[in-house]
């Protein structure tokens, strides 16, 4: 066998490798390395080795070609190693009370964690609550639920802090649309909790009022569950598309273990913090660009003239869909996936062994002028047809792809769509101060730094939407 190959990348300080200097700013540095080493980079968090691979073909390769020869597992398991806040890797065998608690997505039992015939199986029976029918379900209570928060800007005096405000929002419309639950009364309490948790998540020295907080996230949890199961018990309903009840269906183990905890709590977290993401920054990005604001505004009112969006509305929204796509490109909810070699391996070609970290950052990637034309800027038009500008669709990768993609892409798309059209028939969003939009990484997750400000200017009135609905 040929002797092992790595790319070339910086020089390393003993212990720590170049972790100290990564975690000091995880975006900037990952985009120097890009820049200074190409399309394909080493560093080493500690003693591990981490390759940086940023071009579509190698993305490809792994997420999809060669994907039986990379595990997800060990990531979960190593997330303070690989964010560069420990020098040592963490086995297989290490206890789950030295598992960081971070938004819910890192636990043993999270879809993230699972691996092989589990991992699939698990991941199949969930499928029905991201597709056809149950996407339409959905919108209906997007729309009641974005009415409602929109109400209560307006009765509020039309300025909120922009990020509470929205993962409100987003937590209220999860907890109805995949677990049947209304939690519009507790929505602040959750996101304060989930907020309180994802903050302390970078240091090593967790303060017992995190551990507080996950306790009330994890009640939550079993109450889901336990209402949950105990309806099933009464009159289960072998047709029903909703998450927990498709959660309930698949686990191997009952309806009280660890997998089902684990499955719920990572849902909430994905469901909640990253669709939020993606609604925020469209906000901020419009808010910012009045041309491509202006333009959205008039597709709404040609499109729907005040009514909410139905079915057949939402693919007319095609600028708005372009504008959506556009903020996931500058600004991905999840702006790295990391994977690790199960044995030795060829990819981009390179000769890697077994154990090797592999990363991609949908940040770097995305905004790197060999595949995006001006890729710094906010250009929603690129994702046309026939755009003018350089695209690279296999370097466009928001939500991951191969198998592991993520399941709530559509619920996504469609919740954001939604948020955005519901709102800007209503509101002009005017950012109070632009400084405030500014980007902070919580380990995977890209959110802003602080509070973001914004006035939500009224328009003029158009015709009552047509369809009310009541949830």
């Amino acid at each position: 066998m040929s002797a092992y190959k790595f790319p070339p990348g910086p020089r390393t300080v003993p212990i720590f490798g170049n972790s100290l200097a990564y975690r000091k700013d995880r975006l900037s540095y990952l985009t120097k390395l890009y820049e200074d080493y190409g399309p394909a980079a080493t560093m080493h968090l500690g003693s591990a080795s981490a390759v940086q691979l940023c071009r579509p073909t190698a993305i490809r390769e792994v997420f999809i070609d060669k994907a039986d020869k990379f595990g997800n597992r060990d990531v979960m398991l190593n997330m303070p190693l690989i964010m560069g806040d420990l020098p040592f890797a963490r086995g297989a065998l290490t206890p789950k009370a030295m598992i960081d608690r971070c938004c819910g997505c890192a636990t043993e039992t999270s879809l993230l964690a699972l691996e092989g015939e589990l991992h699939d199986s698990q991941r199949n029976a969930m499928l029905k609550a991201f597709h056809g029918p149950a996407l339409d379900k959905y919108r209906e209570i997007m729309i009641a639920q974005t009415d409602r928060a929109l109400n209560e800007w307006e009765a509020g005096g039309g300025e909120i802090e922009l990020t509470h405000e929205i993962q409100a929002l987003t937590a209220s419309v999860l907890f109805k649309t995949l677990f049947g639950v209304d939690v519009q009364d507790q929505s602040h309490h959750i996101v304060k909790a989930y907020r309180h948790i994802v903050s302390h998540s970078k240091s090593p020295f967790r303060p017992h009022s995190k551990d507080s907080e996950w306790e009330q996230l994890m009640t939550v949890v079993d109450k889901i569950v336990a209402d949950a199961a105990a309806r099933n018990a009464r009159c289960a309903d072998p047709n029903s598309t909703m998450l927990i009840d498709l959660i309930l269906r698949a686990a191997p183990g009952g309806h009280d273990s660890e997998l089902v905890r684990g499955l719920v709590l990572f849902f909430m977290a994905a469901g909640h913090v990253t669709v939020s993401g993606a609604i925020i920054w469209a906000f901020g990005l419009l808010a910012q660009h009045p041309e491509a604001l202006a333009k959205v505004t008039e597709e709404l009112s040609t499109v729907l003239d005040g009514n909410a969006p139905g079915i057949t509305d939402l693919p007319k929204l095609t600028y708005l869909d372009w504008v959506i796509k556009e903020t996931l490109r500058l600004y991905p909810p999840v702006w790295v996936h990391f994977r690790r070699a199960l044995e030795d391996v060829e990819v981009d070609g390179y000769h890697l062994p077994k154990g090797t970290f592999v990363l991609f950052s949908q940040w770097v990637t995305h905004r790197a002028k060999e595949y995006f034309e001006r890729p710094t800027e906010f250009i929603p038009e690129r994702f046309a047809a026939k755009g003018q500008y350089l695209h690279t669709p296999g370097a466009y990768y928001p939500f991951g792809i191969g198998h592991r993609a993520c399941l709530g892409t559509g619920f996504t798309m469609l919740e954001t769509k939604v948020v955005l059209a519901q709102a800007l028939q209503r509101f002009r969003p005017v950012l109070v101060d632009h400084k405030e939009l500014d980007y902070a990484d919580h380990y995977v997750l890209l959110q802003p730094k602080g509070k973001v400000r914004m006035k939500l200017q009224s328009l003029p009135k158009q015709r009552h939407s047509q369809e009310m609905v009541t949830v």
